[in-house]
């Protein structure tokens, strides 16, 4: 029946491209989109058709791991997200809902946990069999790649031994492969349906006894912390599935970012003792998740990443009394320069959070780099990262530095000190601090107007013979070395 509506049938015969590419000529507008229209509707069905085959993931046989075969994989998957839609059932105890349903709580841990242990299992390929022998399983040994260290629940029968090599051991990368057949088999509709859990729930009304009240928070909340277990490792080295869970799980990641939150209204007869055992921190790990779709994506990190989110991490950030040691840190870090090549928007959203004048935990963090204030636990992260802000000549957030007092003569201070200590000690200081320090005023000076005078203090010739002296005194320790082993062989050659 569909061949008796195409619009070559309907029109008699008649060669609707050569019609319509006529129409495209006359000065009409409503004729011209119209007839464009008709165009693509006929020819762009091919492009939808490559792009739903580009999502198919073929599998040679139906074995997996972890899973035995596709057919109980598909199983269990399609139950997680009817137990995902169904939270409010067996995740809250109430005279409508019935009571607690634990056995669907622990499916739902269990499946997550195979999950993530699928994710991190090495793919299974099947050799094409030759004469001389039948085919068998090989592994294949790429995966995706990320710095992220991932510490997720795998169950597992087997008992690793305490001295056993790594190979033995789970791998903490998850497998490129793995992650696309997930994505083929619609994961990412359960994890985004995951993140509208409210773990609060059985505060909004629910007929139960405050016991029973904490015990759904708990039941949800380690749900949904394992959940976004699953995440990190789904989207971690995949930038398909980094791109897909970004766009569709922002802003509920966003929601989840930070302390987890307490209910906003308290029953009159909860008890304070009840209050205590409902916990804020640590979070829901949602920062993680953000961190691991940003990373090595030039794309998301250029072209969706809002200011907003820049401001939500800063005040996350700002909470920590060190900042400098917090791994939301990365966060910033990741989305100036992704792929080695930095994006200048994103410098500067970065460098007007870390001076913001609201953020004062940051705002001291930087300048204690500078020797300004108390000093933090790790200057060295918080030094790199003014490197990266100002990286590939970003004079604007090089020039809002210098007028934030973090100079190129505030940074020869700090140098000095470490040269002071190096003349103590007799012996080059091995620190990052001093390293990165050394490469922020390199970038300053390369991007800044410089002042000739500064070449006249005594710091900066003692800073150049610090970095030359070592590799002056080894260059001439080779030549000794080549002019010594010279004079051998032709002493050898004489005689």
């Amino acid at each position: 029946d569909g061949a008796a509506l195409d619009l070559g049938t309907l029109s008699g015969g008649q060669n609707m491209d050569v019609i319509l590419v006529d129409c495209l000529m006359y000065d009409d507008d409503n004729l011209f989109a119209k007839a464009l229209t008709l165009l693509d509707r006929t020819y762009g069905q091919r492009r939808k058709l490559i792009d739903a085959v580009g999502d198919v993931t073929l599998l040679q046989e139906e074995i997996v791991p972890i899973f035995d075969n596709v057919a109980d994989m598909t199983s269990c998957l399609g139950y997680l997200i009817f137990l995902v839609r169904s939270f409010e059932v067996w995740g809250v105890s109430s005279r409508v809902s019935g009571p607690f349903g634990p056995d669907k709580y622990n499916v739902v841990l269990e499946t997550c946990s195979k999950i993530n242990a699928f994710l991190l299992h090495q793919p299974l390929e099947y050799v094409t069999p030759t004469r001389g022998g039948g085919g068998g399983l090989v592994s294949t040994l790429s995966h995706g790649a990320s710095a992220f260290n991932l510490s997720v629940h795998v169950e597992s029968n087997e008992e690793v031994e305490p001295n056993s090599s790594s190979e033995d051991q789970l791998n903490t990368i998850p497998y490129v492969f793995h992650q696309n057949v997930l994505r083929s088999m619609n994961l990412q509709t359960s994890l985004v349906e995951s993140l509208n859990i409210d773990y609060n729930l059985s505060f909004k009304g629910s007929i139960c006894s405050g016991e029973e009240k904490v015990q759904s928070r708990k039941y949800l909340v380690d749900v949904q912390k394992r959940f976004m277990e699953v995440l990190i490792v789904f989207v971690t080295g995949n930038e398909a599935n980094q791109t897909l869970i970004f766009n569709k799980a922002i802003p509920h990641l966003m929601n989840h970012l930070g302390a987890m939150k307490l209910p906003e209204v308290w029953p009159e007869d909860f008890k304070e003792e009840l209050k205590q055992q409902l916990p804020i921190s640590p979070g829901m790990n949602a920062e993680a998740v953000v961190i691991e779709c940003l990373r090595k994506n030039e794309h998301l990190c250029s072209e969706v990443v809002t200011r907003e989110l820049f401001v939500t991490f800063g005040h996350i950030l700002n909470e920590f009394p060190d900042p400098s040691v917090s791994p939301v840190l990365e966060f910033f870090e990741i989305v100036c320069r992704p792929c080695n090549k930095a994006i200048i928007r994103n410098q500067s959203w970065t460098v007007d959070v870390f001076l913001s004048d609201d953020l004062p935990n940051l705002k001291n963090c930087v300048a204690s780099v500078f020797g300004i204030g108390n000093p933090c636990a790790a200057p060295d992260r918080i030094a790199r990262l003014l490197c990266a802000c100002i990286a590939e000549d970003n004079i604007q957030t090089a020039s809002h530095l210098q007028r934030s007092r973090l100079t190129m003569d505030a940074n020869l201070l700090v140098i000095e000190g470490f040269i002071t200590k190096i003349k103590e000690q007799e012996d080059i200081v091995d620190d990052a601090h001093l390293g990165e320090m050394l490469q922020l005023l390199a970038l300053m000076m390369d991007i800044l107007v410089v002042d000739p005078r500064i070449f006249r203090r005594k710091v900066v010739w003692e800073m150049v013979a610090l970095v030359c002296g070592p590799l002056i005194n080894r260059l001439g320790a080779v030549t000794i070395g080549k002019t010594r082993r010279s004079l051998e062989f032709k002493k050898r050659l004489n005689t």
